[in-house]
């Protein structure tokens, strides 16, 4: 998907958060809290905002009345046929409308409750305590005013998307250009990629530098073997593991590299940059024997599928994609990975987050999200009777983990590389551990 003038991409990105926005309001009249906090939090909001907007359902007033909810004419109009309008005593009544777009497109939409005044700055006359909205971020339509937000919901191409998105990149086009910056924005968009933050972007753009000056750059990446998944119905995380089984094909986390790869080498040669590509299989992941009995395997028939899986992934790539496929920890890890993993998590435990704090502002917020987001997962893993002391325990050895694998890239690559990641974003702000490298993340998928 690449933005482009005739705003298919966008609409066809509008309408997935329409979708998400009617399974909420499913979620809401079944009573069921847990995919409506969890499907929240793949769009990043934590769990106290999305159990508290759970709490703050308007259900008497949230009805279809046998009409499409393409037929409405209004926003509040929008959030009762949805089914996630609000009670207004807790939150402006169309605030879960809102802040549905803004999570899907925080570029061209901001919005903040200002006080008890009504829009305007005047006390509304329905309701003497309204609570004010002020939208810092709003898309104009073609005659440069204000586009109702129904509208935008319903598929209509905003006049200012384009340049939104050019605003979100001003870092990228400050570094490389406005060409290259752009050009690189409209690939990680496509891509179902996050945008890069300011500094993430700076260190992005060292990287392309080089590239530009005759250095070789190096694409690197690890994915989880082919664990069992299952589709969940919810647009906004498709998929979640079972871990009832190994295949030996090209995995959840790995498609998304397949997805990737062509667009990002493209976009490499367009520059006129040496690349090579290399990544990596989770074989040591067969290192945990509680994994290996989940499973149902040895370790030798593990890593065997693993190779498999390898295979399966080769034969899906462009065969012009210049690409090296390894078991890493076989191949690459020369008994590096669980030293480093073991040095990271130990000093995790103790508050030492290395480098991580260098790049992260909101590091402590982000890394105790981890758990709220990701207890079922951990627990559809290693089973429900892990303690929130065990989660916590996990996500530091797994960030441990990630943090050796940057760091052994770096080592053996040098400076110049890039890390690609297929997984969820969060997990990735450990390979900053040891030292500072640029990672460009795909969307949560599970």
């Amino acid at each position: 998907m690449m933005i482009a003038s005739t705003g298919n991409d966008f609409q066809s990105e509008v309408a997935l958060l329409a979708q998400t926005a009617v399974q909420l309001g499913e979620f809401g009249r079944s009573g069921r809290k847990d995919d409506f906090v969890s499907t929240l939090q793949a769009l990043g909001m934590i769990r106290e905002e999305a159990e508290d907007l759970w709490d703050s359902l308007d259900h008497p007033l949230n009805r279809a009345n046998g009409v499409p909810w393409q037929e409405t004419k209004d926003n509040t109009d929008l959030s009762s046929h949805f089914g996630i309008r609000l009670v207004p005593q807790k939150h402006p009544r169309n605030w879960l409308l809102y802040r549905l777009l803004e999570c899907g497109f925080p570029d061209i939409i901001s919005v903040t409750v200002r006080g008890k005044e009504h829009i305007g700055g005047l006390a509304s006359k329905n309701n003497p305590n309204a609570q004010r909205l002020e939208f810092t971020k709003r898309p104009l339509d073609p005659m440069d005013r204000m586009m109702a937000i129904h509208r935008i919901y319903k598929g209509e191409q905003p006049q200012k998307f384009l340049p939104a998105i050019r605003r979100a990149a001003q870092t990228l086009r400050s570094s490389l250009g406005d060409e290259t910056g752009t050009k690189l924005a409209q690939v990680l968009f496509g891509c179902k990629m996050v945008i890069p933050f300011p500094k993430m972007a700076r260190l992005l753009s060292q990287v392309i530098h080089a590239g530009q000056n005759k250095r070789i750059v190096t694409l690197v990446g690890a994915f989880c073997p082919d664990y069992a998944y299952e589709e969940t119905g919810n647009p906004q995380i498709p998929y979640r593991y079972t871990f009832d089984g190994l295949g030996k094909g090209v995995g959840l986390v790995a498609q998304q590299f397949v997805r990737i790869l062509p667009h990002m080498h493209a976009f490499l040669n367009e520059l006129g940059v040496a690349h090579r590509i290399v990544l990596g299989i989770g074989d040591f992941e067969a290192d945990d024997q509680q994994t290996l009995n989940r499973v149902k395997l040895d370790r030798a028939s593990f890593i065997a599928k693993c190779q498999r899986s390898l295979d399966a992934f080769r034969a899906q790539v462009p065969s012009e994609i210049p690409m090296t496929l390894e078991l890493f920890d076989t191949a690459r890890g020369n008994g590096r990975l669980r030293p480093y993993a073991a040095e990271a998590t130990t000093r995790m435990h103790r508050g030492d987050f290395g480098q991580m704090p260098d790049l992260y502002d909101d590091l402590k917020k982000c890394i105790g999200g981890i758990h709220d987001q990701y207890d079922t997962f951990y627990r559809r893993w290693h089973g429900d009777g892990i303690s929130a002391q065990e989660v916590r325990n996990i996500i530091f050895a797994q960030g441990g983990e990630y943090a050796s694998i940057a760091r052994i890239y770096q080592e053996d690559f040098g400076d110049n590389v890039i890390i690609l990641a297929g997984d969820r974003p969060e997990m990735h702000r450990f390979n900053a551990f040891f030292q500072l490298q640029p990672t460009l993340c795909a969307k949560r998928a599970y």
